[in-house]
């Protein structure tokens, strides 16, 4: 059972990274601004924040396959 709840947790996870990746290609390359308050955030930002959710995507990925 628990090993089981690990499969749906890590399969979750990996869902979830690889859709907040996906958002920031796009981002990057549909040239959308994002402002928070006064500051607008730079490319670069959504470049690191997509090598890392995709990461952790890949990383749920396997480690849900391992299971």
């Amino acid at each position: 059972m628990i090993a089981h709840g690990r499969k749906n947790i890590f399969s979750c996870g990996w869902v979830i990274f690889a859709v907040v990746s996906l958002f920031h290609l796009v981002r990057i390359f549909a040239e959308w601004t994002l402002i928070i308050g006064d500051w607008s955030v730079p490319k670069w930002v959504s470049w690191v924040a997509l090598i890392v959710a995709g990461g952790l995507a890949l990383l749920g990925l396997r480690l849900g396959q391992r299971e």
